[in-house]
């Protein structure tokens, strides 16, 4: 049996993501965002053995310095830009000059965004929510029942990284428990916008293990 690492696999499924139908795309770009979640991003709470999936979810909407990185190719706020990433690797990363060549226009993905909210915001106004289960929307404590601000599936706006993450998570699930109707336009829209939008980040990541395996060597 072959081992395959897990950067090999975060750079297989990146790959893959480029060239299908944008369930395809979305759905291996998750598994290549997953895949880092799951063995490579730093946990701020204690897992005895290997942690679930909504774990690191969880531990993705509390990471900081990733929500600076990525809203900052997001938002024109000052605060978000000027504002200090503590991990090494990830400061490194977010400094590459080839990552900065690279990092996305944020006009894009502010449009995405604004697409992905209309669409939510307008499903939730009539009462015809597309996620069902919306206990863990707008909370990013490792128990849901810490939440006091109330569980709507909306994007409250570009710097609601919550929900964003919260968002790209209930597609996936939504896609892979059957729940979805792809063939309906708005859907196709979501589908399309949250690979858009993930795509960045998984970017991201691969900068910053690039960089691990550069300086190890």
């Amino acid at each position: 049996m072959i081992l395959i690492s897990s950067l090999d696999n975060i750079k297989h499924w990146h790959a893959k993501a480029s060239d299908e139908d944008y369930i395809s795309k979305f759905i291996f770009e998750y598994l290549a965002f997953i895949t880092y979640l799951m063995n490579h991003m730093p946990l701020d709470i204690d897992v005895k053995d290997k942690p679930s999936d909504r774990t690191v979810i969880q531990c993705l909407k509390r990471n900081r310095d990733l929500k600076i990185e990525y809203l900052s190719m997001i938002s024109t706020c000052v605060n978000f830009q000027a504002a200090p990433i503590e991990n090494e690797w990830f400061e490194a990363a977010a400094k590459n000059s080839q990552w900065l060549e690279m990092k996305p226009v944020s006009d894009e993905l502010r449009c995405c965004w604004h697409t992905i909210a209309t669409i939510l915001n307008k499903a939730h106004t009539q009462q015809s929510e597309i996620f069902d289960n919306q206990k863990w929307w707008n909370c990013s404590y490792p128990k849901n029942h810490k939440c006091k601000d109330g569980n709507k599936a909306i994007i409250r706006g570009e710097d609601d990284w919550v929900n964003m993450v919260e968002f790209w998570y209930s597609l996936r699930n939504n896609l892979l428990h059957g729940i979805t109707t792809p063939e309906d336009h708005e859907y196709a829209h979501l589908i399309k916008n949250a690979y858009t939008t993930l795509r960045p980040l998984v970017e991201f990541f691969l900068y910053t293990l690039d960089l691990k395996e550069y300086n190890s060597l």
